[in-house]
């Protein structure tokens, strides 16, 4: 082969290995976009992000989101109600698939949910759920919507239940009861669980019957509380128990401050629900006989929901209930079973990441008899 013809044999070479270079990029490329096309957006109204139950359910949602390949993004409404309806809008605007909603009260999940069926993106609601007794009208805006999947709550009258028997177990009778300012419909459902405990109770002990005072409301200040506190003494002089209804954990902390104040600290039984970071000294310095706290997965179970949704992988349709999942509190009495829940709770995730896989198969049914068991056992359990 002369020198001529191999210069142009190279030169051929080069120009197919070049364009295969340039094919394969193109379609590299192409894969790309069409995956990042594919790819779910889900969009999180959320109080905020940084307080302590705030970054936790962020923690949660950004590994779920993480272990499913879902892009996430977050919209803070504080609480405010302009600012709830502008985050809907927001993330509808963003091109989300979905959206987790928290709202502070049921009321505001009528404009998100007319919001999403005109953009025809899915919502779904954590940490509450549409009372169909209490607002049916709202609760059949919801059954006719094709966008509205359901929601993932805490069942709050059985934890004013369980909080009122470890009072009675204990011998407390006299059972004082104080709400936070702004938790009236998470305490209004706490206080008919605690009801439902004395009613029990009486009825199952007519020789040794339990009393529940009347509703006392209170801001979380050391002052307020002590206020509180004052007006339950006035009301039941032979207070021995403490129930804080509120949805705040700062609230339990200025209730037991209270009781410091008054020297009752050794006679009145407090127990009350909100983890804060100083559970262990909660318990050894300011006398909390019980708490209640989140799991924290109501948003992971909400956007499991969203995910299978958006996926096409469960029927959301004009006319059907929506789906609903509710999620067990957990429960400790000492420093040492709070400790285990940080353990399993919080320095690690309750599911790893390939548990959230798992889990992002199962049906909705398979889904709420998965939260039904969820305690610190269970993680405990698993891993």
């Amino acid at each position: 082969m002369t020198m001529t013809k191999a210069k142009k044999v190279l030169s051929l070479i080069c120009v197919v290995c070049l364009s295969l270079s340039l094919f394969a990029c193109a379609t590299k490329q192409e894969a790309v976009k069409k995956e990042n096309e594919d790819r779910i957006t889900i969009g999180v109204s959320i109080w905020n992000t940084r307080d302590l139950l705030g970054s936790r359910t962020k923690r949660v949602i950004d590994e779920t989101a993480k272990a499913l390949g879902v892009d996430v993004i977050y919209s803070e409404h504080k609480y405010d109600q302009s600012m709830m309806r502008t985050s809907v809008n927001k993330l509808c605007a963003a091109g989300c698939d979905g959206i987790l909603f928290c709202p502070n009260e049921e009321k505001n999940m009528r404009d998100a949910i007319r919001t999403c069926d005109r953009e025809g993106v899915y919502l779904a609601q954590y940490y509450s759920t549409i009372d169909a007794m209490v607002r049916p009208h709202l609760y059949n805006l919801g059954v006719n919507s094709d966008r509205y999947v359901g929601a993932v709550y805490e069942d709050e009258i059985a934890n004013g239940y369980n909080l009122t028997y470890y009072l009675l177990n204990d011998g407390d009778r006299q059972i004082g009861i104080m709400c936070g300012i702004g938790d009236e419909t998470t305490f209004e459902k706490r206080r008919a669980g605690c009801e439902m405990a004395i009613t029990e109770w009486n009825t199952a002990h007519p020789d040794d019957t339990a009393h529940l005072s009347q509703s006392v409301y209170a801001r979380s200040s050391p002052k307020s509380c002590n206020e509180a506190v004052d007006e339950l003494l006035l009301k039941m002089r032979d207070m021995d128990g403490l129930i804080v209804g509120s949805g705040k954990g700062t609230q339990v902390v200025g209730a037991a401050g209270a009781l410091r104040d008054h020297k009752l600290s050794d006679q009145v039984d407090l127990v009350g629900t909100g983890f804060l970071n100083d559970m262990e000294r909660q318990f050894k310095r300011d006398g909390i006989f019980a708490e209640s706290g989140g799991n924290i997965c109501d948003s992971l179970y909400a956007f499991l929901l969203l995910y299978k949704a958006i996926r096409g992988d469960m029927e959301v349709v004009s006319g059907q209930e929506p789906y609903e999942i509710c999620c067990p509190y957990v429960y400790v009495t000492s420093p040492e079973e709070y400790r285990e829940y940080e353990t399993y709770y919080l320095k690690s995730m309750p599911y790893s990441s390939e548990e959230i896989v798992d889990l992002a198969t199962y049906s909705p049914k398979e889904l709420n008899e998965a939260a039904d068991i969820l305690s610190v056992r269970d993680v405990k359990t698993r891993h």
